[in-house]
């Protein structure tokens, strides 16, 4: 992949927004929000059935996750690698149960359309980047906190309730 294949990447994945005025005034400035559903490449990034895309990573990343909640019902379930994206979709649905989001590490494999936007984003940018999957129920929600690191957001499935501010959480 070389830049200008890294800009194409991106623009699919921003369209309508132009690369150029993405990477002027908004990269690393202020948040951008835009609905998924005018952006077919977007929403196709994980592939037909994210789901069953997540789950395929089983071996990899079933053993590696974590989760957070702002009002768990309960403790943390056991976190152990799984033999099956089964049995991975069941250790998934127990952290639910406790309204538990499950953060799904390293995950930027899962499909090639995933896998080159992550690496135009690092030849663009000229960093490491990863993708991470957050998997939610519809009770889960995070505590407030903050990240350290810059994060592109695209909401696949579901939907996604965002609150940003300048203030310390």
């Amino acid at each position: 992949m070389n830049l200008a294949d890294a800009h194409r990447v991106l623009e699919r994945m921003l369209d309508p927004v132009p690369v150029a005025r993405f990477l002027d005034e908004i990269a690393g400035r202020r948040f951008m929000k835009f609905e998924g559903s005018a952006n077919r490449n977007a929403r196709a990034i994980l592939g037909e059935n994210p789901e069953a895309a997540i789950l395929s990573a089983y071996a990899e990343v079933s053993g590696k996750i974590s989760c957070h909640a702002a009002r768990a019902l309960g403790p943390v379930p056991e976190i152990r690698r799984r033999e099956s994206p089964q049995s991975f979709k069941e250790q998934i649905l127990e952290f639910h149960k406790n309204r538990y989001t499950v953060r799904v590490p390293v995950v930027r494999s899962v499909t090639p359309d995933l896998d080159r936007f992550v690496r135009a984003l690092e030849l663009i940018f000229q960093t490491e980047a990863e993708a991470v999957a957050f998997w939610s129920d519809s009770e889960g929600a995070a505590p407030v906190h903050h990240d350290n690191y810059d994060i592109f957001v695209v909401q696949v499935l579901g939907k996604k309730k965002l609150f940003i501010s300048t203030e310390p959480s």
